[in-house]
């Protein structure tokens, strides 16, 4: 017996099916614009709008948004070629640095942004002995050392939200307009440290950051504050 759908299965009655499924849905490409970019239409006549021209809308939506996208990467790419020229400038200034009281005020240029607006920053460093006799020398003892316990012995810089008190022993007095910052340790012979930047947006400094950058100019200030120790005995 000869099966009642035989012969139906073919290009044209699916061809058929698809014709009948648009004019019982004639506001399915609308809600699929994706599918309109990939569609070979002829030119439709005047009239209603036309499904060519639907379909060189969404092509201009799309380019629009590949644009925006586009720009949006070369901005973060300038962005990030500055900050590294910045910050490489920053490390240089540093290690050509011969008095030790400039240290700070270096450190504050170097990371100041466009605007020339310089965030709080903080460097304290911990040791024995008198050291270079800046005021970001302290004694290994210092209630300071005790708070920043982590960050000293932390290996790399952490970016984020930092306790209140963690942020007064680092900023002082400024401790109350930063939201988050980054902190650097430093570690040199016979002493250890931390750099960091504050910024009063609790959502600027986040985890997820890089800290490449900010780990190679503590290092940079270890280095510095090293030679300004002169050598020292085992």
């Amino acid at each position: 017996m000869k099966n009642p759908n035989e012969g139906h299965e073919g290009p044209d009655f699916q061809a058929l099916q698809v014709v009948d499924f648009l004019r019982t849905h004639p506001g399915f490409l609308l809600e699929h614009p994706d599918l309109l970019a990939q569609l070979e239409l002829a030119v439709a006549p005047s009239g209603a709008a036309s499904l060519t021209g639907r379909q060189v809308a969404a092509l201009r939506e799309q380019n629009h948004e590949l644009r925006t996208r586009l720009r949006e990467l070369i901005a973060v790419a300038r962005a990030n070629d500055m900050l590294t020229a910045a910050m490489h400038a920053l490390a240089l200034s540093v290690l050509r640095l011969a008095d030790p009281d400039a240290l700070l005020a270096t450190c504050r240029r170097g990371f100041a942004g466009p605007s020339g607006l310089e965030p709080p920053v903080a460097l304290l460093a911990f040791g024995a002995g008198p050291g270079p006799g800046a005021d970001w020398w302290f004694a290994a003892g210092d209630p300071r050392a005790v708070e920043l316990a982590g960050p000293l012995q932390a290996e790399r810089p952490h970016c984020g939200r930092f306790k209140q008190a963690q942020l007064s022993a680092l900023f002082g007095a400024a401790a109350e307009g930063v939201g988050s910052a980054v902190v650097a340790p430093m570690a040199g012979t016979g002493f250890r440290g931390v750099l960091a930047v504050g910024h009063a947006d609790s959502r600027h400094y986040h985890p997820e950051m890089g800290v490449d950058l900010i780990a190679h100019v503590a290092a940079c200030v270890a280095l510095r504050i090293d030679a300004w120790l002169g050598p020292r005995s085992a």
